[in-house]
């Protein structure tokens, strides 16, 4: 059995050695949990991880940035691109580092709402225990991060999850139309 080495493209002296694909599997799966805890009851949310994490951290930063904003508000108080656009900001939002600022919280994993014929769609680990697509370009991987928190929030994902399937990325269509089969099931 061979060995990948996977380098972290921002801070280069950290080597990863990963055994198989397992291996890549289980440190996706230790960012996605990693990140979720740290963001499991930080008010207000922001983008202060992004200053010390590998870029690969960035798509669970993504996600638990939206699974926090909408523990803190309804799913069906916004519309997907207002989702997006609090996503962003809370992105681009920096606390200067103010300890105060976060409360101990509990971080839940979510079950998996994975389909397991993904038709070769980009994954990676969603909340320690599930996976979802997810993409490099910003707007939509925060679409895709708000339609799989919403699932969550029933009843109050339905309208989201429709818009979400009406969306002009494929990505997002696919992970709305995903989750209305997985969760209608």
């Amino acid at each position: 059995m061979g060995t990948d080495q996977i380098r972290c493209e921002r801070h280069p002296e950290y080597l990863v050695v990963a055994r198989s694909q397992t291996g890549k599997e289980a440190v996706d799966r230790l960012w996605s949990e990693s990140i979720g805890v740290a963001y499991a009851a930080v008010k207000p949310v922001s983008g202060d991880p992004l200053e010390a994490l590998p870029i690969e951290a960035k798509p669970h930063v993504h996600a638990a940035i939206m699974r926090r904003l909408m523990a803190i508000d309804s799913p069906k108080k916004h519309n997907l691109e207002q989702w997006i656009q609090l996503g962003k900001q809370a992105l681009l939002h920096r606390q200067n580092g103010n300890p105060q600022r976060d409360q101990q919280g509990r971080f839940l994993a979510v079950a998996d709402l994975w389909e397991d014929d993904a038709s070769g769609k980009p994954q990676i680990a969603y909340m320690a225990t599930s996976k979802r697509t997810w993409s490099a370009e910003e707007d939509i991987d925060l679409g895709i991060c708000a339609l799989e928190t919403a699932a969550w929030h029933p009843p109050d994902h339905l309208e989201l999850r429709q818009e979400g399937s009406k969306h002009s990325h494929p990505l997002v269509q696919w992970t709305a139309k995903r989750l209305l089969k997985k969760i209608d099931q």
